[in-house]
């Protein structure tokens, strides 16, 4: 599977997931970046190496995913977070590792 972000959109096997921007750093790195499921805490989640926690709370997580960009802000969504979790686990179950590229 394919997972790459290019200006504020993260595309799955090239096609739109959603709109991603960055949490705690307040900017994205460009390389490539192993993405897997690691438990923080008792909870699960999908974490980029060398990046941080995919989630919707800016203060704990590196990158926020959402579908809808209000006033000039992205609006974290859970459904595509849980989505997204999901897809990295069925491609991790299958024995495939998971990679990241951020451009520019």
């Amino acid at each position: 599977m394919n997972l790459s972000i290019s200006r504020g959109v993260l595309y799955v096997n090239n096609m739109f997931l959603c709109y991603v921007s960055a949490g705690l750093e307040g900017a994205l790195p460009t390389g490539r970046f192993n993405v897997e499921i690691r438990t923080d805490g008792a909870k699960p989640r999908v974490h980029v190496d060398s990046i941080g926690w995919v989630g919707s709370n800016r203060e704990d997580h590196a990158l926020i995913l959402g579908k809808v960009i209000g006033g000039r802000s992205l609006i974290a969504c859970d459904g595509v977070i849980e989505r997204l979790f999901n897809l990295v686990q069925a491609r991790e179950d299958a024995g495939e590792r998971v990679i990241l590229e951020i451009e520019r």
